[in-house]
């Protein structure tokens, strides 16, 4: 069922929008840089997205200013990222929506990281599939596009809209199906008219949001395919690597308060010593129902023993020991060796025998337990 399209109003702009499905989570679809309300329903592969989308909450569509059935702007006058987080909010607003589930694709990812980061109370999570945060080579953007990419794809983007350029740039495999490539040709005719799609394009490939992805501080999901065209898998991991996992803030947040002292991050794991072992183990659990509340699941492992000073790093075999029990751990189970186990009797707390086990690297077996808390 095609849901009904709806107007919120900006000043005197006019932004189309629709909304399907039933919350919560409430669900804003951030769409690539052209969208039409209405004709992506006759589009069979959009249309199941949308549909499957709505299964997992309240979804709320929109066209921004520009596209689709909103107003048109002048091509001499472009929308700012600031100007079309206005319209998300509007839209936000308009469907009585207070928080939502960013998902973003492609060039919407510009608008997607720009929002999280300006408007965190109104952003539950952020999900970018196959985004970028610059298009254009730099000294430290090495897999960026070249300096004249800007150009050749505007003009390849002029000649090719409304005959589906898009559908064969990002959905290859749909190319030979004629019922599909028809429908996607009068989507892109209906979304925007060649000098639109030129010059939004133009506009996109010239941002650079990179300066705001350290600043994002909501859950964040990047998805980018291997075979991806245009904007291979090392966009993806930029924005990977430079988006902070939302759960190092709940583990740092938990060290502070329970005297830790951070070492080291190692991949999406962290190193962390304290004074005594009781406020380890009690850290730990904060750090797992913490990053639960997320979606997450961590694995932690504590063991007790001299450690050696190497700057600001460790080392020794009690660093090797309290590593080998975390890898044995499961999703959302905090491991200690025997010797936590035996210095924190009389603290209230309790453990489950997990048995003996060799440790690589370390001489004789081990007997671990299990956090029951």
């Amino acid at each position: 069922m095609i849901p009904e399209t709806n107007y919120a109003r900006l000043g005197d702009i006019h932004l189309a929008y629709q909304v399907l499905g039933e919350g919560p989570p409430d669900i804003l679809m951030l769409d690539q840089w052209f969208s039409h309300m209405e004709a992506q329903w006759d589009v069979l592969p959009l249309a199941s997205f949308r549909e499957r989308l709505a299964t997992f909450g309240r979804l709320i569509m929109f066209d921004k200013r520009g596209a689709g059935l909103s107003d048109p702007v002048p091509m001499s006058s472009l929308p700012t990222l600031e100007q079309w987080m206005d319209d998300a909010s509007t839209v936000l607003d308009a469907a009585g929506s207070e928080r939502a589930v960013l998902i973003a694709n492609l060039g919407g990812g510009l608008l997607g990281t720009t929002y999280a980061a300006a408007h965190p109370e109104r952003v539950a999570s952020l999900v970018l599939v196959d985004c970028f945060a610059r298009y254009l080579v730099a000294d430290d953007y090495p897999f960026g596009g070249p300096p004249d990419g800007v150009e050749l794809a505007t003009d390849e983007v002029e000649a090719g809209a409304g005959h589906g350029l898009m559908l064969d740039l990002f959905a290859p495999s749909f190319s030979d199906d004629e019922p599909v490539r028809r429908a996607w040709t009068r989507y892109e005719r209906q979304a925007a008219s060649p000098g639109m799609m030129k010059a939004v394009v133009r506009l996109m490939y010239q941002s650079d949001v990179r300066s705001v992805l350290s600043a994002i501080r909501v859950p964040t999901l990047v998805i980018h395919h291997a075979g991806a065209e245009r904007f291979g898998p090392p966009f993806g991991r930029f924005l990977a690597e430079h988006i902070e996992g939302e759960h190092n803030h709940v583990i740092r947040r938990q060290l502070e308060r329970f005297g830790g002292r951070e070492i080291k991050t190692v991949g999406d794991g962290v190193l962390a010593t304290f004074d005594g072992p009781a406020r380890a183990v009690r850290c730990a659990a904060a750090i797992r129902d913490g990053v639960a509340e997320l979606g997450l699941q961590v694995r932690a492992g504590l063991h007790t023993g001299e450690i050696e000073l190497e700057g600001d790093d460790i080392a020794g075999l009690a660093v090797h020991i309290g590593a080998r029990v975390s890898a044995l751990a499961s999703g959302g189970e905090i491991l200690v060796s025997s010797t936590v186990k035996d210095l924190v009797a009389g603290s209230g707390l309790t453990f489950e025998d997990r048995g003996s086990h060799e440790l690589k690297g370390v001489p004789g077996e081990w007997r671990l337990f299990r956090v029951v808390i």
